[in-house]
């Protein structure tokens, strides 16, 4: 989904992340002094569902203005995002603020909520 980044849970100790950066590829933690920082549940769990779903996504620049919408129903009740709208298709962009990166899905047919 984003090129370049790996998303992995580990608890707060040194000893856990040692296999994580002995694995092949991986260069270091994102967050200050390279020691991570986790993301929000809400943001994992959001791009959980859209994967999970099969929902046609796109790559999309990482906003942090715009309305903050909550979609009300179908399987991807709860997810939040900022509404967006390109050509008079809405969109809906889903952050991980954290690593600056966003994704995009059309909303078209669902019902959003100011969140």
């Amino acid at each position: 989904m984003f090129s370049q980044y790996l998303f992995v849970r580990v608890s707060g100790t040194g000893d856990s992340r040692i296999p994580v950066l002995q694995t092949s590829g991986v260069v270091q933690f994102v967050g200050a002094n390279r020691r991570g920082i986790p993301i929000p549940d809400e943001q994992i769990e959001s791009l959980l569902a859209i994967v999970s779903h099969r929902v046609p996504s796109a790559a999309h620049e990482f906003l942090r203005v715009g309305q903050r919408v909550r979609i009300r129903g179908g399987v991807l009740k709860g997810i939040e995002g900022i509404l967006s709208a390109v050509r008079n298709e809405k969109s809906l962009v889903v952050s991980v603020d954290l690593i600056q990166k966003s994704i995009a899905i059309r909303i078209d047919g669902f019902e959003v909520e100011p969140a």
